[in-house]
């Protein structure tokens, strides 16, 4: 159904002309409208990030970005990240405004007390929730006492680069990668006792306080081109990754996935919903050195194995991790929410509790 929609989200600079349209060339509904509010100020790498919270100075250029789009919505808004669907939820509340609001990637981390009641105060008039983990459906519903079938399961689109590296067979090494939820004190472990060269690709307050093995490099401040070559290049790539937290490892799962990496992967939640053990991957116990050893040593010295891996990998992301894929679900999810909301015509309207298709 045709709406105009406001996009809002920290990644869109339209004054560059970086990430200016999104998912927006993907949407199959042509009959939709679009407007991308730019962020005032510039874009954050998480990775680098000293702390895993939300600056003040952060919080005031997203309040910025969600207010001219609440000040300008003509039919909906779509966020991107938690933080601006709080942002706009509690403007729409307080304001009493009327228009549907789809919350793009939401993740968050729990929180109690005061957070809490301010979060689902903020949150309570969010139309859909869209998550990239089946974990975080009723967990965050839960959480926040709102209706199971308001949260919906999109796997994370990634971009699929062409691959124009392959494997060195001359001097071969193992790859990994992400912040979040990492054992790399594991990791190192297994490595000490296989003596495979590792390249570590993370920030510092991942590895802080870890004693660093002689097989293993750290390199810092790795741009985008570079980290993709060595993911093509690596041998093997190694997620390894504790249980705590509700998710983690998407977004680098689903980046090596596109690239076809033979992936070796800590078996927590939400992995399953990206790796099939033996098809796109090989999940191992979290905490555990001697399957992890095992895993590794397995993955390196079969070479059908990982050729394998690597077919099916890349098949996977490219039939569900595509833009092309995300846009499809974002426009059947669009299309769902306008009906909805035309359909209400209460001036209070909330999101129906209906079982989604």
């Amino acid at each position: 159904m045709s709406m105009h929609w406001h996009v809002v989200a920290p990644f869109i600079d339209t004054v560059k002309n970086r990430n200016s349209q999104w998912l927006i060339p993907f949407v199959p509904d042509k009959n939709c409208r679009f407007t991308c509010v730019r962020r005032p100020s510039k874009e954050v790498n998480w990775h680098d990030r000293l702390v895993p919270v939300t600056s003040p100075q952060e919080w005031l250029s997203l309040w910025q970005q969600s207010r001219e789009a609440v000040r300008n919505v003509e039919g909906g808004i779509i966020t991107v990240f938690p933080q601006l669907a709080a942002l706009v939820g509690i403007q729409k509340v307080f304001l009493r405004r009327r228009f549907p609001v789809v919350s793009w990637w939401f993740n968050t981390n729990y929180y109690t007390g005061y957070k809490r009641l301010l979060a689902k105060t903020a949150l309570r008039s969010i139309d859909r929730f869209i998550v990239h983990n089946r974990v975080e459906q009723e967990a965050y519903s839960q959480w926040l006492s709102i209706p199971i079938e308001r949260f919906e399961f999109v796997p994370l689109q990634t971009p699929i680069y062409p691959i124009t590296e392959f494997e060195d067979t001359e001097q071969p090494f193992i790859v990994s990668v992400g912040s979040a939820y990492r054992d790399y004190s594991l990791l190192f472990e297994a490595i000490q006792k296989l003596g495979f060269r590792t390249i570590v690709i993370s920030g510092s307050r991942a590895l802080k306080g870890l004693t660093v093995p002689s097989y293993v490099e750290t390199p810092f401040g790795l741009q985008k081109p570079e980290i993709i070559s060595l993911l093509q290049r690596a041998k093997l790539v190694v997620l390894p990754m504790v249980e705590e937290g509700l998710v983690a490892g998407t977004v680098s799962i689903a980046e090596a996935l596109g690239l076809g990496c033979p992936l070796i992967v800590s078996h927590r939640r939400g992995v399953e919903d990206y790796i099939q053990h033996g098809h796109n991957g090989l999940l191992v116990q979290p905490r555990a050195l001697a399957p992890l050893t095992e895993a590794i040593d397995r993955l390196w010295q079969d070479d059908s194995l990982r050729d394998r891996l690597r077919k099916q990998s890349r098949q996977y992301a490219l039939q569900n991790l595509t833009d092309v894929a995300a846009g499809a679900h974002l426009g059947r999810i669009l299309n769902q929410v306008a009906t909805e909301f035309n359909a209400s015509s209460h001036p209070n309207y909330r999101a129906t509790a209906r079982t989604l298709p």
